[in-house]
């Protein structure tokens, strides 16, 4: 058996799973965790649906709600092999992004118009970035910044 790759309208990913589940599709929606908690698309836009043995109800799973269609190259439809979906499921548990600083850990921002500046760090955001904080003139400031001008102090 194969997985079908459908494009899913913007940002509706969740809502064509539910609503693909709902009608007895067996569907796939790899997520990335974060270490706040939040969850995001490894593949943003897409999901993948299980052709079950027996004909596909093409314009079921194209009507269905959150879907926007199927993906193709001309006029075949594109399909996944079981063996990328089994590798993606066990690798679930390590898509989880690590933070690499402990809260209240001293660090340094590398680049930009506070460099060389020390901070505490507080935690991961999103979008590859971090919150910090700093004293800036006897107060305490809190800044976001990308991840990868910090490093530790």
């Amino acid at each position: 058996m194969s997985w079908f790759l459908v494009r899913t309208k913007s940002r509706q990913e969740k809502k064509a799973q539910v609503n693909l589940e709902s009608q007895g599709f067996i569907n796939y929606f790899p997520e990335l965790a974060r270490d706040n908690g939040r969850k995001e698309a490894l593949f943003p836009g897409y999901i993948f649906v299980k052709n079950e043995a027996g004909p596909t109800p093409f314009d079921k799973i194209r009507n269905t709600y959150g879907v926007q269609g199927y993906v193709r190259f001309g006029n075949k439809l594109t399909l996944v092999d079981d063996l990328l979906i089994d590798s993606l499921k066990d690798r679930d548990e390590s898509l989880v992004q690590k933070d690499i600083y402990e809260p209240a850990q001293r660090v340094r921002i590398t680049e930009g118009p506070f460099k060389n500046i020390e901070a505490i760090y507080l935690c991961r955001s999103a979008k590859d970035r971090v919150i910090l904080l700093f004293n800036l003139m006897n107060s305490k400031q809190r800044i976001e910044v990308c991840d990868n001008i910090v490093r530790s102090a």
